[in-house]
């Protein structure tokens, strides 16, 4: 695999992209790589080719940024021809993504294939945007009920559809499918939500931190 595809944090380069992907006429997409999905991407050229397809490609935290490493020898990458040092960086994709939704006011479709992972989604959402305007869907069946989803997103017309499926399932049918939604960014995060989750308060810790907001 070549790394150089991979975006290893430059925060400031990754905020200056989504602003331009939320201010174009195009649809573009950004696809959040967790360990499992690196892995088999690694190991399956047709899902590498399908994951090459994206606008951007994101490490999903430190423990990939820190994989990708070892997987080169070193504690530094090269990165479009620059090399640094990430050895002590800690790193969370979702986070620094939806900060940047926020930042922007950007509206938000979240798309599942189950309630349990809708309620990730939608509990890491509003830790990091708690005002952020979102609507939301679980579809257990969207391979056969893809035209009824696209149909909602697009009389919705959001700025960022999220998706959260099985891969390779997930790149796949986004890959497939963009270029029919009305929408300016899709992001897909599939298992990388659960690898953010770790690193969270529990949904007890921010409805119990949410009430008290409310009260002060």
């Amino acid at each position: 695999m070549k790394n150089s595809k991979i975006i290893l944090p430059d925060l400031e380069s990754l905020k200056a992209d989504i602003r331009e992907y939320l201010d174009n006429d195009m649809v573009n997409t950004v696809l959040i790589l967790s360990d499992e999905v690196y892995s088999a991407a690694c190991n399956d050229e047709e899902f590498m080719d399908s994951l090459m397809g994206a606008d951007t490609l994101l490490a999903s935290n430190t423990l990939m940024v820190r994989d990708i490493m070892k997987k080169n020898n070193g504690i530094t990458v090269e990165v479009e021809g620059k090399e640094e040092d990430y050895s002590n960086f800690e790193y969370n994709s979702f986070d620094e993504v939806v900060a940047i939704f926020k930042e922007l006011n950007a509206t938000v479709y979240l798309l599942t294939q189950d309630e349990k992972e809708m309620e990730k989604c939608r509990i890491l959402l509003k830790m990091d945007a708690p005002e952020i305007n979102s609507w939301e869907r679980c579809c257990e069946d969207i391979e056969n009920s893809s035209d009824t989803i696209l149909n909602e997103i697009n009389g919705i017309a959001p700025d960022v559809l999220i998706c959260s499926f099985d891969s390779p399932f997930q790149e796949k049918w986004i890959m497939a499918n963009k270029d029919k939604m009305n929408t300016k960014m899709v992001l897909g995060i599939g298992p990388g939500v659960s690898k953010a989750k770790k690193n969270k308060p529990s949904a007890r810790e921010y409805i119990r931190n949410l009430f008290k907001k409310k009260k002060s």
